[in-house]
């Protein structure tokens, strides 16, 4: 993992820590992220209600195809923008 989402051990240890207690059973499904997406439109303001920005962003991260997003693809993704 480190080598795919160019971040250290510790910064990935860090992000799984936070993953798994938001995600428990080990991935994000299609529905939360939709729902994460809806409820970060409403608090800011955007127009719309952000369900077809996280089907975008969620088709992009699920790169298998697998219908949700495990962890290494989740860090994977946040290796390009941290």
């Amino acid at each position: 993992l480190e080598k795919q989402s160019k971040l250290s051990k510790d910064k990935i240890i860090e992000f799984y820590n936070l993953f798994i207690i938001e995600n428990p059973n080990g991935f994000i499904s299609r529905e939360k992220m939709i729902n994460s997406i809806k409820l970060e439109y409403l608090e800011k303001g955007y127009k719309g209600n952000g369900e077809k920005s996280a089907d975008l962003q969620f088709k992009l991260l699920d790169r298998n195809n697998d219908g949700k997003i495990t962890f290494s693809e989740f860090i994977t993704w946040i290796g390009q923008y941290d």
